[in-house]
């Protein structure tokens, strides 16, 4: 049976979460991409193979470079990455929406989540202000 290729990329991009963060981020130097996930120099290592084989990573030597089709799945990546841990943070407010209210993750693309705290209660709402002195349009939930 032929894996799925983008069960593949997904699960590669779960497993190998950590280095794809910081490949992504610009950083490709062996040692310092193993500093920052905490992990051995042989896991690094395997690391860097997978997401050659997969084509997302190019190396030549000790250079190492994403490849035309690396820099799109970064993005990508660092997209999804992004509106989950929004969603991730606005679980709670989300239960309060009526399943049929239409929610467009979209929306929460760029999106920061601010609460309130107990002694500026109003701060959120100056952050909208803010925001909405310089905007051309604005979509959102209320």
């Amino acid at each position: 049976m032929t894996e799925d290729p983008i069960a593949g990329l997904l699960h590669l991009f779960y497993k190998r979460y950590g280095v794809l963060q910081c490949l992504c981020d610009g950083e490709t130097d062996k040692r310092t991409v193993e500093a920052s996930v905490d992990a051995s120099r042989p896991t690094i290592d395997r690391s860097f193979r997978e997401l050659e084989e997969r084509g997302i990573l190019a190396s030549e030597g000790t250079s190492h470079e994403l490849t035309n089709f690396g820099v799109p799945c970064c993005r990508e990546f660092q997209r999804v990455d992004a509106t989950l841990r929004t969603l991730t943070d606005l679980e709670e407010l989300l239960s309060y929406l009526p399943r049929d209210a239409g929610f467009d993750a979209r929306l929460l693309e760029g999106a920061d989540v601010h609460y309130a705290e107990e002694h500026a209660p109003q701060e959120p709402f100056a952050r909208v202000v803010d925001v909405v002195r310089g905007a051309d349009e604005i979509a959102g939930y209320s």
